[in-house]
Parts: C-alpha cells; structure tokens; sequence
C-alpha cells in the first residue's frame, strides 16, 4: 500500500512539473504571437485583432480550461462545481476571443476583396469554430444546471462534450502552425520558435492530461 501511495504521489508531482512546463510554453507562444503582430501591425488596422485574438483564445483560455476541467474530475461536492464553473467561464471568454478573431478576419478578407476559406489555414479555422460551437452546446448540456436533457443522457453528453474539446483544440494548434511563418505576424527564426512551442504545449498537455485506464473512454481529459 505504502508502494501504491507513493507512486500515486510521484504521478501527481509529475503532472503538476508538466502543467508547469505547458504555462509557461503557453504564455510564451501567446506573448510571441501578440508582440510580433503589434510589431507589424496596429491594432488599429482590423487584421490584427485576428491573431490577437486567435491566439490569446486557443492558447491562454482553452488550455486553462482544458486544465480546470481535468482538475474537476477529481473533485466532490463545491470545489467540484467551482471548478466546473471557472472551466465554463474561461471556455466561454475563449469562445468570444475566437469569435472576434474570426469576425476580424473574415471582414478583413471582404474588405480586400479576397475569397474566404481557401487556404488550408482558413478551411482548419472553419472546422475550428464550428467543432468551439459544438464544445459549447454540449457542455451546456451536460451541466445539469442548464440542461434539459434526462439524467441518464448526461454521462453520454459529457464524453461527447470532452471529445468535441480534445479534438476542437487539436485542429486550432494544426491552424496556428501551418499558418506560420506569416509576414503580417512572425517570420523567420521567431516563426520557427512559436511553432515549436505551439507544438510543444499540444505534447506536454497530452502527456499531463490522459489518465490510464480512462473508463474506455480514450479521451486525455
């Protein structure tokens, strides 16, 4: 038992050090992003908002949520629902970022004259929304404070919600690399750098998050 313990404790201290690690690529990839847009770009010129946004959304707030969501599964009680409703908060603001960041970037391309979701980035960015969509309508109901759903459906609800999640957040970091390098946002050695780290917090959030066993589930969170 004593053995049993102790590696349970080893375990956690070592998801702790990787979600440690995943913050900090997080903040870096985020602040890399957002200096080098304002570098080339004001905020007032509308294509800026796209990445700001974009990248604050999917890899600031989805992660944190992803992390509060996964910190939830093992709570009871009132840390359990305050937890819920901090991972529904952050994943709502994330979902608004996304929102303005694709407003920003659909108006820009109507207002120059450009085709939209040509680009495999565009056509990725599409997919991405739409899936944000679905994470939102499911978790909604699967909280059984605003669902209309019977009990019983919402186990099946909540896989559903937490697979929409995984894979929605997967295809947005794939957006945000094969755009990259980007003149209007980073080029060059810096380009390189962001991708690694958008790359690297995928890997390390996986690698915190998935749990042996799982239920069959197969999905990390």
């Amino acid at each position: 038992r004593m053995h049993v313990h102790t590696h349970m404790i080893d375990r956690e201290q070592y998801q702790e050090q990787l979600l440690a690690s995943a913050t900090v690529v997080s903040a870096f990839s985020a602040a890399l992003i957002l200096v080098s847009t304002l570098r080339a770009s004001s905020l007032l010129a509308l294509f800026a908002y796209h990445p700001v946004s974009m990248s604050i959304a999917f890899l600031v707030c989805y992660p944190w949520g992803i992390r509060l969501a996964h910190a939830a599964r093992a709570a009871d009680g009132s840390a359990r629902v305050t937890l819920l409703d901090r991972h529904m908060t952050t994943q709502l603001a994330a979902l608004g970022l996304s929102v303005v960041g694709f407003a920003a970037i659909y108006a820009n391309k109507a207002v120059n004259g450009k085709v939209h979701f040509t680009s495999l980035h565009g056509k990725l960015g599409l997919v991405t929304m739409l899936l944000a969509l679905g994470v939102v309508v499911s978790g909604g109901l699967g909280f059984k404070r605003y669902s209309p759903l019977p009990g019983h459906w919402h186990p099946s609800v909540k896989w559903m919600h937490r697979s929409l999640g995984v894979g929605m957040w997967a295809v947005a970091l794939v957006t945000m690399v094969v755009v990259l390098p980007h003149p209007a946002v980073v080029a060059g050695f810096w380009a390189r750098a962001a991708q690694l780290g958008v790359v690297g917090l995928g890997v390390l959030m996986v690698m915190a998050l998935r749990e042996k066993g799982g239920g069959g589930k197969g999905v990390p969170i």
